[in-house]
């Protein structure tokens, strides 16, 4: 079927993710009116998919997709999951129930709309190129009770320090695929260089671990498929690596920087870093090692605990000085089990598994297994760097992070012919 307006398509896709990339909104709105504002492309993109194809198709894409129809039976068992622990624990965490219900129902709004990986990656870019102009043009035009600088780390007030990087992760990762794969785009270079700049902003060690280990992952698989050609595929791999490396350590203020690494060794002022002394505890001085470490044995002990309904969403976490209440555990795996239950869990990595399992089994299954995962890889790249995110951090409820996921789920169900569902469900 002909895909109308093509272009205002890209466009209200590109605002619905960076609207909630740009988390920071919601502290000038209510949390409902941030939902509406962010939710409002989709609802105009929903009025046009109607025009164009009308309701019963639409409704027939979510009811004959076996895949949507499996998610979406994980999706209520990790629900019924944090309903079970509420009332097993005087109503603990009952809301997230809410936001979970709300977050599936756009899940199955988006399985409705005829989504392509050209539009998302044109999201990625421009919600990753107002990230980064807000930090440039705040600091160059020196509004600064805009930015946001904590020690080690710099963010604005629409994507704070500890969110900004995830304008550029999910598009670093696929750059570096798309590059180390093939060949070295001026284009790509640019976006890469700019994903690597909002890294280094924001200093997140999680995201620069979860960089590293994508770029040695592709170039181990890049060697595989292309070992006959293995010099050119590490003379692209080291152009990669120094447009990360320059991009992020050029502006990173943080210890992890490689310029203030180089700066201790040359006795430059730039080695020292006393802009943060005397300030309030930042987000990485409150998730130090020592504070992991607390934060791995609270949700083993809850996990135990706990066993087998959970102690309520959001109920396992540790003190930690300058935070208020308890910090919830930065372990979504442990933590959910310790939360929600054995049924919660469940529900959770089922979400993740049935598309990733389907999609697998298709790559496995065709003739080049490469191409296959090149058209497969702007999403996989998506749910697995989330998936790993959250072996350092806690389970996310919010949009900013779940409207990229929703949109990979909607890539891989929309990619995989029908057959393919079936076939990969009863196989598995």
């Amino acid at each position: 079927m002909k895909n109308n307006h093509p272009m205002l398509k890209t466009a209200l896709l590109a605002t619905f993710i960076t609207i909630f990339g740009l988390s920071g909104i919601r502290d000038f709105l209510t949390p409902a009116l941030y939902w509406v504002v962010g939710c409002l492309p989709l609802s105009i993109l929903g009025i046009m998919e109607v025009r164009a194809r009308g309701v019963g198709n639409l409704v027939a894409t979510v009811t004959g997709n076996a895949l949507v129809k499996w998610m979406a039976l994980f999706w209520l068992v990790f629900i019924a999951g944090i309903v079970i622990a509420s009332v097993a624990n005087g109503g603990m965490g009952f809301m997230a129930a809410a936001k979970y219900f709300a977050l599936g129902s756009v899940f199955v709004a988006l399985c409705t709309f005829l989504i392509n990986t050209e539009q998302v990656v044109a999201g990625l870019k421009v919600w990753a190129a107002v990230a980064v102009v807000g930090v440039i043009g705040l600091f160059l035009f020196d509004v600064t009770d805009m930015l946001v600088v904590t020690p080690g780390r710099i963010g604005w007030i629409l994507a704070l320090p500890g969110v900004l990087w995830k304008a550029g992760l999910f598009l670093l990762v696929w750059l570096v695929w798309q590059l180390l794969m093939g060949p070295l785009r001026p284009a790509n270079l640019t976006w890469l260089f700019l994903a690597a700049l909002i890294m280094g902003f924001d200093g997140s060690r999680t995201g620069i671990l979860v960089a590293a280990g994508a770029f040695f992952a592709f170039l181990f698989l890049a060697l595989i498929r292309y070992k006959s050609n293995a010099s050119e595929v590490l003379g692209r791999a080291v152009t990669v690596a120094l447009f990360i490396v320059v991009g992020m350590g050029v502006v990173n203020p943080s210890p992890w920087s490689p310029m203030h690494v180089l700066n201790q060794y040359s006795e430059s002022p730039l080695s020292s870093n006393d802009a943060g002394s005397g300030s309030e505890p930042s987000v990485r001085d409150v998730t130090e090692d020592s504070t992991r470490v607390q934060m791995l044995g609270a949700a083993v002990a809850g996990s135990i605990a706990n066993f087998p309904l959970g102690g309520g969403f959001g109920s396992t976490g540790v003190p930690v000085e300058g935070v208020e209440g308890l910090m919830v555990v930065h372990i979504t795996y442990l933590q959910l089990l310790s939360d929600v239950g054995v049924i919660g869990l469940v529900g959770y990595l089922g979400i993740f598994a049935v598309p990733l399992v389907a999609t697998f089994r298709r790559v496995v299954r065709a003739e080049d297994g490469w191409l296959m995962l090149d058209r497969f890889s702007l999403p996989l790249c998506i749910l697995m760097c989330y998936l790993v995110v959250g072996l350092l951090h806690p389970v996310s409820s919010e949009l900013s992070e779940w409207a990229i996921v929703l949109l990979a789920f909607c890539l891989l169900i929309r990619e995989l012919p029908a057959s393919d569902h079936r076939r990969s469900l009863k196989s598995g």
